[in-house]
């Protein structure tokens, strides 16, 4: 239950757009526009908490909304849920295959099909999406129990090589002159600072939500109510 929360909220999707915010917003309005999200979304968090907590069914939003405000609302929240993780799942299957390309563009950056805004798109990237996106299907199909095991084992592989990455940055990164070139290069971004900020704000809170996961999958894992909002 922790990895499912923990592992969608840390996850890689900000990884991929890290860079984009870092030149366009800089690294002042970056970090500035996460620490201002971060703090709204711990506001929210709680509420989840507090509400899982009331509540622990499958569900999660539908059954909050069906509660406080009856069918009608709850019939509209589960429909900007459908689209909101339709958006999602699109996301990671396009999120993956980019990375693979930066790891091996001789094997994914081939073969090129069309471009989208600027962006060149190939066929290798759009099958691993799609095989991806299958195998994952199948795998939180089959139930909780192969889920969580991946999503465990992903989630400590991930926070392993995370941990990794970071002391390596500061082993060869901290310590060199360049270090500090790149950092006053990247202060400012090419946008003026309000609109970076904005393009943060935006965007960061997309990847703080992966506290959700566990008031949906609460009816599933027999924890006690304040264990949950505790997670969360």
């Amino acid at each position: 239950m922790f990895a499912t929360g923990f592992g969608a909220l840390i996850g890689w999707g900000w990884i991929v757009l890290w860079g984009d915010f870092i030149y366009r917003s800089g690294v002042l309005m970056t970090v500035v526009g996460y620490i201002i999200v971060g703090i709204l979304m711990l506001f929210i968090g709680l509420v989840y908490g507090e509400l899982t907590s009331m509540m622990p069914v499958a569900g999660g939003e539908l059954a909050f909304a069906f509660r406080a405000f009856g069918p009608k609302w709850c019939y509209i929240t589960g429909w900007v849920m459908a689209v909101a993780y339709i958006a999602l799942a699109m996301f990671e299957a396009a999120s993956v295959p980019h990375v693979f390309g930066y790891l091996f563009p001789e094997v994914f950056k081939t073969m090129p099909l069309y471009s989208v805004a600027g962006y060149n798109v190939y066929l290798p990237m759009i099958l691993l999406g799609v095989v991806l996106g299958v195998v994952w299907t199948i795998v939180n199909y089959t139930g909780a129990r192969p889920y969580g095991m991946a999503m465990t084992i992903m989630t400590l592989l991930f926070a392993a090589v995370g941990f990794s990455t970071f002391l390596a940055g500061i082993a060869q990164g901290a310590t060199t002159s360049q270090y500090a070139i790149n950092m006053g290069a990247n202060l400012v971004g090419e946008l003026p600072p309000i609109l970076g900020l904005s393009l943060v704000l935006g965007l960061a809170g997309f990847f703080y939500i992966g506290f959700d996961m566990i008031p949906q999958a609460s009816e599933e894992y027999r924890y006690e109510s304040k264990k949950l909002a505790k997670l969360i």
